[in-house]
């Protein structure tokens, strides 16, 4: 049974659409981020930090822990590790008591 859509011959593939341009076809940039896998790796590790690359700078991988107090900064993401998986948040300064503690 023929179908009514009609194949290109040999040689012939129709229209071809580019997805991703030429220009950036596995082309390091200043906008990439070099050791890419590792650098996501450390993020997804120390999921208590917001860890970010800033091209250009003398340390251009920063972390920032979510309760905003630490913030650092190296231009290694190995050193970076080392230094967050090495701090410890410090105690909370507030004090919880709960209901039942305090009946006694």
């Amino acid at each position: 049974m023929a179908t009514a859509h009609a194949m290109p011959g040999p040689g012939r593939a129709g229209r071809l659409r580019p997805y991703i341009p030429a220009s950036r076809l596995a082309e390091a940039g200043p906008d990439r981020i070099p050791e890419y896998v590792q650098f996501a790796a450390v993020s997804c590790r120390h999921r208590d930090w917001e860890i970010t690359y800033r091209s250009g700078t003398a340390a251009p991988y920063r972390a920032r822990h979510r309760d905003g107090a630490v913030t650092a900064e190296s231009d290694d993401v190995e050193l970076l590790e080392a230094a967050l998986a090495a701090y410890r948040p410090p105690a909370s300064a507030r004090v919880r008591i709960s209901r039942a503690e305090g009946a006694r």
